[in-house]
């Protein structure tokens, strides 16, 4: 496997990006990420991939290991690590670089996309109500889409009016 190059870029606002949204990962995602990474929180975290069966979720354990089985979208809780995407792919960011957002790190790991370094709570994958593997209509795509609201995109809009 290819090394990553690994540099810090203290804020998103030195660079000219659009985050145009934020999600759960899925394991295409993951593709080409290194256990490294995908280990770095030290946590068990969900991925937007169902798992062996409709009560079931895949997830990323401590380890960075990926399960197959999955665990149980109502009872578990796990991480929740988002993905934000950009609009198109920075000119100044390579994968492997890490940026910071409103304060959160992320790891840049493709050409339109980032994941953040942290978990930024623990949830159940879904409402209690409705047990699903279904990212659609999941809790934890509400709380991310929340997290982005209220976090990330009044952050990058600050961006936008400095460069006014």
């Amino acid at each position: 496997m290819k090394a990553i190059r690994k540099r810090i870029v203290v804020e998103l606002k030195n660079i000219d990006v659009d985050v145009s949204s934020a999600s759960v990962p899925t394991l295409s995602d993951l593709t080409n990420i290194s256990k490294n990474i995908l280990s770095g929180c030290g946590c068990c975290w969900w991925l937007a991939t169902p798992g062996s069966s409709k009560w079931t979720a895949r997830y990323v354990n401590a380890k960075g290991d990926v399960s197959d089985a999955g665990a149980n979208v109502v009872h578990q809780i796990l991480g929740v690590r988002p993905v934000i995407r950009f609009t198109s792919k920075p000119k100044e960011l390579e994968v492997g670089d890490n940026i910071k957002i409103c304060g959160y790190g992320f790891t840049v790991i493709s050409e339109n996309a980032a994941i953040a370094d942290e978990i930024i709570q623990e949830s159940t994958f879904s409402y209690h109500g409705t047990p699903t593997n279904d990212y659609q209509c999941s809790k934890i795509k509400d709380d991310v889409n929340r997290w982005y609201e209220h976090k990330i995109k009044p952050y990058m809009a600050t961006i936008k009016n400095e460069e006014v």
